[in-house]
């Protein structure tokens, strides 16, 4: 009975983690000439302080750091915008590789990193229009097309994970919203 108790134990455990979504990977960028020798080491310290991020890689002459999410803990902008600030840099962009489900309320979609019960409001790019004013900071004009809105329920109805990439529109607004800019399917391999 102990043996089948800790075998139910590690399947049950194997299949949760199976399951979770994440948040695989954060793309940061900064001006790279504002920020030089002192302001690199800073940065870097101020990131590996972050229980959260792992593998973190900087590529200082590009302004680039490029790290990974514990699955396990809530996304949360403010230790990279403090971090950001203790080392004197101001971010340019950011983006992210997420895995996760999608599902929608009305005519918003979501994509929920459920491994760490962080949910992504999803928005399509930002769609100019030529011959008119379009401000660059109103979600009205990052709407989904229906295209993409019809892929979505798809995906919803067959309740598949995906990875969606894009950036973070205003990465310290709450909800978290992120801008699709490439969705893939993921094969039996990927989802673990």
């Amino acid at each position: 009975m102990h043996k089948l108790f800790k075998c139910l134990i590690f399947m049950l455990i194997f299949t949760i983690s199976m399951l979770q979504g994440e948040i695989e990977e954060i793309i940061i960028k900064w001006n790279p000439f504002i920020c030089l020798d002192t302001c690199i080491p800073r940065l870097a310290s101020s990131l590996q302080e972050i229980p959260e991020i792992a593998n973190l890689k900087i590529d200082s002459k590009v302004g680039v750091a490029i790290m990974t999410w514990d699955p396990m803990r809530p996304y949360s902008y403010e230790p990279i915008r403090r971090a950001l600030a203790n080392a004197g840099a101001t971010l340019l962009d950011m983006r992210m590789r997420i895995k996760g489900t999608v599902y929608h309320e009305g005519e918003s979609f979501y994509l929920d990193a459920n491994g760490n019960n962080t949910r992504f409001l999803l928005v399509g790019p930002l769609r100019v229009d030529p011959y008119n004013y379009v401000p660059r900071y109103s979600l009205a004009a990052h709407e989904l097309t229906l295209d993409m809105k019809s892929r979505l329920l798809t995906i919803e109805k067959s309740g598949e994970l995906i990875l969606i990439a894009g950036p973070l529109y205003l990465p310290a607004q709450y909800p978290q919203i992120l801008i699709i800019e490439d969705i893939k399917k993921l094969d039996k391999e990927e989802r673990g």
